[in-house]
C-alpha cells in the first residue's frame, strides 16, 4: 500500500514539476502541457458551459501556480466566443519572481463586460518562452460581489518586481 501511495505522490509530482504554469482559479479551460504554447488558448478549444465560474467585474483573484523563477504576465479578456478574439488588457504586464503560488487580488474587467459571459487569457512569459491558459467567467455586475467568488485562493508565494 505504501509503494502504490508512493507511485501516486512521484506520478503527481512529475506533473507539475513538468508545468509551466497551471491557472487555478477561475478554473482553467484545461491544461496540457505540450501545447501550453499554443496562442490564444494553450491548445484548447473555448467552449462554454453552465458550471463556469462567476465573478464580478469590480474585481476578482487569479491564482496561479508557477515553475518559473521569474515570468512577466499579461492578463486579457474578452466576449467574442470565437476567434479572431477581440482581447482587452485588463493590466499593463506584470512582472513577478519567485517559484510557487502567485495571486492577483483584485482582477478587474471592464464595466460593459457585467452581466456577460467571456473568456479571461492569462499568458506567461518566462524562461522557456510564451504560454497561455484561458477561463471561461461569467461577469456579474458590482452588486453580486462576495457570494461567487473564492478567496481561498489568496495565498502567494512569490513577489511583485
Amino acid at each position: 500500500m505504501q509503494f502504490s501511495t508512493l507511485l501516486s505522490f512521484l506520478s503527481v509530482w512529475t506533473t507539475f514539476a513538468s508545468a509551466h504554469f497551471i491557472l487555478q482559479y477561475p478554473k482553467s479551460l484545461g491544461f496540457d502541457d505540450d501545447i501550453e504554447s499554443t496562442s490564444p488558448c494553450g491548445g484548447f478549444a473555448v467552449t462554454f458551459n453552465s458550471s463556469d465560474d462567476s465573478v464580478p467585474v469590480d474585481g476578482f483573484p487569479v491564482s496561479m501556480l508557477s515553475t518559473h523563477p521569474a515570468a512577466d504576465w499579461l492578463f486579457r479578456a474578452t466576449l467574442d466566443q470565437q476567434a479572431p478574439f477581440n482581447w482587452t488588457n485588463l493590466l499593463p504586464v506584470v512582472s513577478e519572481t519567485g517559484l510557487g503560488q502567485f495571486c492577483l487580488p483584485a482582477l478587474k474587467a471592464p464595466s460593459g463586460f457585467a452581466g456577460q459571459t467571456g473568456v479571461i487569457q492569462v499568458i506567461q512569459n518566462g524562461a522557456d518562452g510564451v504560454l497561455y491558459q484561458v477561463c471561461m467567467i461569467i461577469l456579474l455586475g458590482n452588486d453580486n460581489t462576495s457570494n461567487h467568488v473564492d478567496f481561498s485562493v489568496l495565498q502567494s508565494t512569490s513577489s511583485l518586481v
